[in-house]
């Protein structure tokens, strides 16, 4: 896990730039008071999935939870796409906007507002973007996720990722294409529980199956996964293909990443809480 996160360090070195300079917070305070975790696990609250050509997707309450990217699939091939969760009249909503019509999203909520920052912005061209410290001015674990993807994803070098480095969080990413961005959001939790990168590439390891690795034990929905990255080419017709999604298994109660191409190499990191 060491040499994952150095390795990812090293990639949010290269796109904040050679002068080392990090783009500052968002400027809209936390909406939520520091105080405990809840001795209630962190739980599951609800899912939701939007289709390119459908209006938004209402989530809930934005006073009691807090939702997250869980899958992108479909065609990403111009800056004019995109998916995106977030809060409109104190609600939550998933949306997006696809010209080709093919596009496909999910996203999860999580039943807390502790610690829940407003949404920071990348896009291609810009520094990284820091997300604030890994942990609370009490101790208490902070995790950020992406809430938003978009632009021309073409091959390996797209790629938006949420990163640690040394004690801080960084949304940045790479592109050589147009419109590449993302947004991300972070909350505080009780625990880190699982981190998880998963690639595939036509006919490696095979043609007849998305790779996949488990994220949770069976029995262990007090855990919740969502989306720290997205890299690769996302350009099917077909909405179920070019896929990067967390799949949860409600009767086993356990997570599984998946990822599925049919033409380049992608790759989803996800990252689990408690």
């Amino acid at each position: 896990m060491v040499k994952k996160l150095l390795m990812n360090g090293l990639l949010a070195l290269v796109a904040i730039g050679a002068s080392g300079c990090v783009a500052g917070v968002g400027d809209e305070e936390d909406d939520s008071e520091e105080t405990s975790i809840a001795e209630q696990p962190l739980g599951w609250v609800n899912g939701g999935s939007w289709t390119a050509g459908s209006g938004p997707v209402d989530m809930g309450d934005a006073s009691d939870r807090t939702c997250f990217l869980t899958g992108i699939m479909g065609d990403f091939e111009s800056g004019n796409e995109w998916v995106h969760v977030y809060i409109s009249g104190g609600r939550w909503y998933l949306h997006g906007n696809n010209t080709h019509g093919s596009a496909r999203a999910t996203a999860t909520c999580v039943s807390s507002t502790l610690g829940r920052t407003a949404e920071f912005s990348w896009s291609q061209g810009e520094y990284g973007v820091d997300l604030g410290s890994d942990t609370t001015s009490s101790g208490l674990p902070r995790a950020c996720f992406l809430t938003r993807v978009g632009g021309d994803f073409n091959g390996m070098s797209e790629s938006v990722l949420v990163v640690w480095f040394f004690g801080r969080y960084l949304l940045t990413g790479l592109s050589s294409s147009t419109g590449v961005h993302a947004r991300a959001r972070c909350i505080t939790v009780a625990e880190l529980a699982n981190e998880a990168a998963v690639a595939d590439e036509f006919g490696v390891p095979s043609e007849d199956g998305p790779s996949f690795e488990a994220l949770t034990p069976a029995g262990t929905f007090d855990t919740q996964c969502m989306l720290t990255r997205v890299a690769g080419e996302f350009s099917s017709d077909n909405q179920n293909d070019h896929s990067i999604a967390i799949w949860r298994n409600h009767e086993l109660q356990t997570q599984y990443l998946n990822v599925w191409t049919t033409r380049s190499r992608i790759q989803g990191n996800a990252l689990c809480v408690k």
